[in-house]
């Protein structure tokens, strides 16, 4: 088995285990992980804390994922507004309402 089988095998098992259903782009649904990443900033000196939400995703579920896309979640319309690509087959999806 080679660790391309052993990396997919791993990614399968966590999408399983943390798997949360949404609807993409109003149509399929589709596996994610949702959270509400922390994020702390210091403009000015000053300390703002705050958390932003993201959906991590397979990309062989999201072939054409864009910015702008929409993710409908526990009812609520997320829109993508950035995306980071991971070395293991997803994506870092930053959602905004």
């Amino acid at each position: 088995m080679g660790w391309k089988t052993i990396a997919d095998l791993a990614v399968d098992a966590v999408m399983t285990a943390f798997r949360q259903d949404a609807v993409y782009n109003g149509g399929e649904t589709i596996g994610v992980i949702f959270s509400r990443e922390y994020t702390e900033s210091t403009p000015f000196d000053e300390s703002f804390a705050s958390s932003r939400p993201v959906a991590t995703v397979k990309n062989s579920d999201v072939p054409a994922l864009a910015v702008s896309d929409t993710f409908l979640i526990d009812g609520v319309t997320y829109t993508a507004r950035s995306i980071e690509q991971n070395h293991d087959g997803t994506a870092l999806v930053v959602l905004a309402t």
